[in-house]
């Protein structure tokens, strides 16, 4: 991932463990860098799974923040001066180094710190960080095309348990993007909070929106001749908005209270076309030109853009991250990646839309915040925070638009990558950028089709109903992005890695043996239906009263039976929309018993359904879930009708076997019988 059209979020320092790039002068809760450096930094994690839902107490925090203080000077090229002075206090072991040994991170060409006082304080006694204590040097570069990445390390003395971490430090930027200052203040959502203050003068008008549904932020403004002053500070105190011990979260920034001030109105300012369009139009290194020469050749347009990013992929590497200025918020002239051959994602989407245009392709550069877990969307038109650059394109011939990432191992052109689905992006046509949105994708764009036949084995002379093993026959096809992780899987690794990787996924892999699989040719960048073919033996019946029973499969909607809504916080994480139908014949069989075992469970959310019949060839039950949304909000999840759900799927998919028995053959009747 690239930092390009970060949105410049700020951060307390003692607010986050130290050794990240998340460094110097945070403000508030959100994101945000040195130069607007490291995306990665900009997205929301997924899911972390814990216990039971609760917002932490001061009991559970590592540190707390005694202080921060900083204030910002805008100058009226958007390029800033930042003083920040702040204290935590070490509450327990883990905070010894995450506060105890702080790194910042910068680029020179951008960017001066200066370090102006640090110190610990125990038992009352002041211990100052000695010059030796501080060090500032280069990292290592990845690429000779890199510019210089530098870090400072403060290595703080007295880092016990109760000592005072004290940093004060100055920070001097050029603006990232042109006339563009950006910031977000927030507080307690990594460590409590007592006293946090911010005051910014700037020299261009600012533009803001605040949330704060609890009323823990002070916030006024000023505007003066010339200047505008915004301050904001805490109201109560003190603020610990972390939630804690809860599975699979995502919390809503509705329910967190934060201020995003910029100095840009709207998105229409943020895209500078006409320089983006200087690197696109220019000739086509021989390189692409041998790309388009290929791709030229082939018939649908799918075909011709995967044909584009594949070669892509394969000629040239990727390196994220780029640290100049202009590097990192435009892309290098076409012939200079051509000739190193490494790139970021810039890099990668500004070659495919100048391939594609020859193609005869309508193409356009588009920026998008990247990340599997779906970005909140304010409904502000503030400048946001773009992390990544992907294609917009339109196919000439047969009228059909894509979205296209090349930024990936594999090529996806007839789908949408999850990491992209369903949020805006901002496409940069000309004369001004326009904001669109990828479209969602659904439980039918990533499919698994499983088809087992299972035969009963036992394992002595004569039918023994306690001691059966089964030989299961497996056929698999999965399509669209549930076959993503399969493409070119035998260039990234082995075919023995490949074949366990699948016995797992699909069997009771701890109970198996004698195992035979047929997998296709897998070393192709190019997304496609997959067909495998397994044959293994499962050691895996059950032994009931009633005899010998055969434990039905589950399902992959872990997060729905696992959640205690009634103490839930933050939203569910579901994972990427997926559609799994599952047939499992148990050849020669029949069923004991009259409890009925078929379910059918329907939200918005999510589906689960199963019906077992019997059939001339045995028993055959038939499974189909599908994961419809990617996240269910908070507020469902309170729901009667969703405690329903619950239970019903968990009483349809857990614990569920079925006794069985050989299937009897039909009473045909005596002869003497016959009329």
């Amino acid at each position: 991932m690239d930092r390009l059209f970060s949105s410049r979020r700020t951060l307390p320092l003692p607010s986050r463990p130290q050794n990240d790039r998340l460094s110097s002068h945070r403000i508030g809760r959100r994101t945000g860098v040195i130069s607007g450096v490291l995306f990665a930094a900009l997205i929301s994690c997924a899911a972390m799974p814990q216990a039971l839902a609760r917002w932490a107490t001061l009991e559970d925090a590592e540190y707390e923040v005694e202080f921060d203080h900083q204030e910002v000077v805008i100058r009226p090229d958007a390029g800033s001066t930042t003083w920040v002075e702040n204290q935590s206090r070490i509450l327990k072991e883990g905070a010894r180094h995450s506060v105890g040994l702080r790194r910042l991170y910068y680029t020179p060409a951008t960017t001066t710190i200066k370090i102006l006082s640090a110190k610990s304080i125990l038992d009352g006694k002041e211990y100052p960080v000695k010059l030796s204590q501080i060090e500032d040097k280069p990292l290592a570069s990845r690429d000779k095309a890199f510019d210089e990445t530098r870090q400072i390390m403060i290595a703080f003395p007295k880092t016990e348990i109760g000592a005072r971490i004290y940093l004060k430090y100055s920070v001097v930027e050029k603006p990232a993007i042109k006339n563009l200052y950006r910031a977000s203040f927030g507080a307690g959502d990594l460590a409590p909070e007592r006293n946090s203050t911010l005051k910014i003068t700037s020299a261009r008008p600012l533009y803001f929106q605040v949330n704060d549904p609890d009323k823990l932020l002070n916030f006024t403004e000023v505007q003066k001749e010339g200047t505008h002053e915004v301050k904001i500070s805490l109201a109560k105190t003190p603020v610990y908005r972390k939630v804690v011990e809860e599975d699979y979260a995502q919390v809503n920034p509705e329910r967190m209270s934060w201020i995003e001030i910029s100095t840009l109105k709207d998105w229409a300012e943020l895209a500078d076309v006409a320089e983006y369009e200087k690197i696109l139009t220019a000739p086509l290194p021989p390189l692409y030109e041998e790309i388009r020469k290929k791709a030229e050749k082939l018939g649908t347009p799918v075909e011709k853009i995967n044909a584009v990013t594949a070669e892509l992929a394969s000629m040239i590497t990727y390196v994220g991250d780029w640290r100049t200025i202009r590097g990192g918020y435009f892309p290098r002239a076409l012939a200079e990646v051509a000739e190193t051959r490494h790139a970021d994602c810039k890099d990668f989407a500004a070659g495919t839309v100048a391939i594609l245009r020859k193609l005869g392709f309508r193409a356009h550069l588009a920026l998008v915040r990247r990340g599997y877990a779906l970005p909140f969307e304010t409904p502000s038109d503030l400048p946001g925070g773009f992390n990544h650059a992907i294609v917009r394109a339109f196919a000439l011939e047969d009228k059909a638009d894509y979205w296209v990432d090349p930024t990936n191992f594999a090529s996806y052109a007839q789908g949408i990558f999850p990491d992209i689905e369903n949020r805006r992006s901002l496409v940069l046509t000309e004369p001004t950028a326009t904001l669109e949105r990828i479209p969602a994708n659904t439980s039918r764009t990533g499919q698994s089709w499983i088809n087992r036949r299972v035969r009963v084995v036992p394992n002595s002379p004569g039918f023994d109903r306690f001691t059966d093993r089964f030989q299961v026959t497996t056929d698999l096809k999965i399509a669209g992005t549930q076959a993503l992780r399969f493409t070119g899987a035998t260039l990234k690794g082995s075919q023995s890695a490949l074949n366990r990787q699948i016995m797992k996924a699909y069997s009771d892999f701890e109970r198996s043996r004698d195992w035979k699989l047929v997998t296709p040719d897998l070393a192709d960048r190019t997304v496609r239906e997959v067909d495998f073919r397994m044959e293994h033996t499962e050691d895996s019946a059950l032994r009931t009263s009633a005899g010998a029973a055969f434990r039905l499969y589950g399902h992959m909607l872990y997060p729905i039976t696992a959640v205690e809504p009634e103490t839930r916080i933050a939203d569910l994480y579901l994972g990427t929309p997926e559609l799994v139908s599952r047939e499992t014949l148990l050849e020669g069989l029949e069923k004991i018993g009259s409890a009925p075992l078929d379910c059918k469970v329907e939200t918005p959310w999510f589906e689960a359904a199963r019906r077992v019949t019997d059939s001339p060839e045995g028993i055959k039950i038939t499974d189909l879930l599908a994961i419809k949304a990617t996240r269910i909000p908070n507020a469902e999840l309170k729901t009667s009708a969703f405690a329903k759900q619950k239970r019903e799927l968990m009483t349809c998919f857990e614990g569920t076997s079925l006794v069985y028995q050989a299937k009897r053959k039909p009473y045909r009747g005596l002869a003497s019988e016959k009329r």
